[in-house]
């Protein structure tokens, strides 16, 4: 069996297209579990309201394990995911331009600093990047080890929030979101000063 998490289908960048993996054809549709949701395409994540498409024998047993399991979404979430579904969809460009704008801003500020390398995602509305370069370094006394350690500096001497990527498998990578208002992303770069290579006063030297 295939689990095939769609949730990002409509922000994808740079000519990019999506295609479902059930659609490759009817003897990998069998094997496909769909999985999908509002939060990201209709920005509803307050709602609370995922579905999925697989094969209708599977389909019964999951609704059956799933009726136990969970309670049922309520009515409101279910009217307003219909209306999404249903009504003009221009919000959803819209909303993609947006993200696109947001990510080529990201994106060129991180590659003014040396410390710091992503590859450009192709969809969703994250850089994961690789903070190898910076860590090992000394801020206020403190050793920059891994990622959590890099996070925790950001917060404590910036006052910005990233991610690590420990949650994810590594360790050696932040998660950075450009969901946010442009406004909060261009205040937050302030700190990436590229012109000096230097993250929260991080800097590459040899000699540390």
């Amino acid at each position: 069996m295939l689990l095939a998490d769609e949730v990002y289908e409509k922000i994808i960048f740079d000519n990019a297209e999506h295609v479902s993996l059930a659609s490759l054809g009817r003897e990998i549709a069998a094997r496909t579990i769909t999985v999908n949701s509002v939060s990201k395409t209709h920005a509803m994540t307050g709602w609370r309201i995922g579905y999925a498409a697989l094969p209708g024998d599977l389909a019964k047993e999951v609704t059956r394990i799933q009726s136990v399991g969970t309670s049922a979404p309520s009515a409101i979430s279910q009217r307003a995911a219909l209306a999404a579904f249903n009504g003009d969809q221009s919000h959803v460009a819209a909303m993609a331009s947006a993200y696109g704008e947001r990510r080529r801003y990201v994106l060129e500020r991180l590659a003014r600093i040396p410390l710091l390398s992503t590859v450009p995602p192709a969809g969703t509305f994250y850089c994961f990047v690789d903070v190898s370069a910076a860590l090992e370094q000394s801020v206020n006394g403190r050793v920059l080890n891994d990622a959590s350690a890099l996070t925790e500096a950001f917060r404590a001497l910036a006052g910005i929030s990233v991610v690590s990527g420990a949650g994810f498998g590594a360790t050696r990578h932040i998660r950075i979101s450009f969901a946010v208002a442009m406004d909060a992303l261009e205040e937050a770069s302030t700190v990436w000063n590229g012109s000096s290579g230097t993250i929260c006063g991080v800097e590459k030297d040899e000699d540390h």
